[in-house]
């Protein structure tokens, strides 16, 4: 009987060390830099900067004071927004290959 405790204990210990471990690197893993942004609120993030109307006048007073590219978290969706018709062909037509690497299933493709 002493046995069978111990290995359940065993078992108990390994699962919450995987648990804390899968916890922890998904906390404080390294992410890549977000660009500027304003500051944001602790659980709506930038929800109170999400425009309700007119959201180019919005975004085009952020971009003055941050920059042509702005981070938002809007509840939690990250948001960029870019200001700049320059940036945007930039980033969208000459460095497109960076951005479409998304899986394609063989079924769709046959």
């Amino acid at each position: 009987m002493p046995f069978l405790w111990l290995s359940y204990g065993l078992f108990l210990a390994i699962a919450c060390s995987l648990l804390l471990n899968r916890v922890y690197l998904w906390l404080w893993k390294p992410r890549a830099p977000l660009p500027p942004g304003p500051p944001a609120d602790l659980l709506i993030g930038h929800l109170r900067y999400a425009p309700a109307s007119e959201p180019d006048v919005a975004f085009y007073q952020l971009g003055k004071q941050y920059g042509d590219i702005i981070h938002l978290n809007i509840l939690g969706r990250m948001t960029i927004v870019v200001n700049s018709f320059q940036r945007a062909v930039d980033l969208l037509d000459k460095r497109s290959a960076n951005y479409s690497d998304r899986f394609l299933p063989k079924a769709l493709t046959e």
